[in-house]
């Protein structure tokens, strides 16, 4: 199931984030992919995995939101700031919403999968930092919340 598409400008962004690297084959090899699923995901044939593009940001001077979105700031150095992901963090909540999805068989956009992802890492954090304390994520309570939210699609 789709919720939506990326924009039309989608694929020029994941371009230019590529040939910062020195091009589409380069950028695959740097985020353990093939060139033909990134090329055919720059021509929207196909989508990118959230995880494929969240390293990609990793690697480059492009916020992860310009790179989904197109909204700016661009840079990670952008005068309104830049703040580091824990990046293990992360991972964990994007690998349990990836399994949470493949276990239903649904198809979601990555905008939508990583809006939800983004969600979920940014109220974590202001939790963390309102206790003093390290992340750390319930995934019963996340798989509750997936479940409350994608199964009623």
């Amino acid at each position: 199931m789709s919720l939506d598409f990326l924009d039309n400008d989608f694929g020029a962004r994941l371009r230019e984030a590529c040939d910062h690297l020195g091009g589409v084959e380069k950028a695959a090899a740097q985020i353990d992919m093939t060139k033909t699923p990134l090329y055919n995901s720059i021509n929207g044939k196909t989508e990118i995995g959230a995880g494929k593009v969240f390293q990609l940001s990793k690697i480059t001077p492009f916020r992860l939101n310009w790179i989904l979105t197109g909204e700016e700031p661009k840079h990670h150095d952008d005068p309104d700031g830049y703040v580091e992901i824990k990046s293990d963090f992360f991972f964990e909540i994007l690998e349990t919403v990836e399994a949470f999805l493949a276990k239903r068989k649904m198809k979601v956009t990555i905008k939508n999968q990583m809006r939800f992802v983004l969600a979920v890492y940014n109220r974590e954090m202001e939790k963390a930092a309102e206790s003093g304390k390290a992340p750390e994520l319930d995934k019963e309570k996340l798989l509750d919340m997936l479940a409350y939210h994608f199964d009623a699609l």
